[in-house]
């Protein structure tokens, strides 16, 4: 891999985001209408820390419960 510019970098984030994120429930603005799921607002909502933080927890725990599923698949297909 090439080093990336800050910018590149930035949108490699953003656009990752953009992919993981698919739907938004109960989101609402100040004024209580409903939050679309747009990238636009993907990306503003990642910019509030406590949001950026639950996501990178969702992010984790989607990590984990796949490397168990790998551990689990391997082991069952391993035994004779």
């Amino acid at each position: 891999y090439t080093d990336q510019t800050a910018e590149q970098e930035a949108q490699e984030r953003e656009d990752a985001f953009d992919y993981a994120i698919t739907d938004f429930e109960n989101f609402f603005d100040a004024k209580g209408k409903p939050i679309k799921c747009s990238k636009e607002n993907k990306i503003k909502l990642m910019a509030i820390p406590v949001f950026d933080r639950f996501i990178a927890r969702c992010f984790e725990l989607q990590q984990n419960a796949t490397k168990i599923q790998t551990e689990v698949t391997e082991k069952n297909s391993s035994t004779p």
